[in-house]
């Protein structure tokens, strides 16, 4: 019975485990969106159909904790904008677009088990680094729906 408590303590304490990271690009010279679309200097929508890529974005780093993610060791916080300001102004383009963020473990994470020991993640960040087509008008707003109140 106390072996079966010992297993089950070590198998919820493992649980908690992992690396937290969190990404920021808090100094960017241009406008980052997680979706296809982003507004323009007016508020007007900027849809993807209006928009052409001219790169990827490609960020890549390790992000490592300790004590159940408590204590950051490596990029607990990394702040991405210059890897973007210096991206977009290579491709001459006016912002980032589709930005996903992804992690995963490292072979080390089979030690940590417990979580008390440091962990590492991958983490890996792309966008589309992109442009308004020159010359192009913005796409039309979608109609309201009937019945709706302007």
């Amino acid at each position: 019975m106390m072996r079966k408590a010992i297993i089950f303590a070590v198998l919820l304490a493992s649980g908690a485990c992992g690396t937290r990271s969190y990404v920021t690009a808090e100094d960017s010279l241009y406008p980052v969106s997680m979706s296809s679309a982003l507004r323009d200097e007016s508020g007007t929508l900027v849809k993807d159909a209006d928009l052409e890529k001219l790169g990827t974005l490609k960020v890549n780093y390790l992000a490592c904790t300790m004590l159940w993610s408590a204590i950051g060791l490596r990029n607990r916080t990394r702040d991405i904008s210059e890897e973007i300001n210096r991206e977009v102004a290579v491709r001459k383009g006016e912002a980032v677009t589709n930005l996903t963020v992804e992690s995963s473990g490292t072979y080390w994470e089979f030690f940590t088990f417990i979580g008390v020991l440091p962990d590492c993640a991958h983490v890996r960040v792309r966008g589309d680094i992109v442009q308004r087509i020159p010359g192009k008008r913005p796409s039309a707003a979608p109609a309201a729906p009937v019945g709706s109140n302007p």
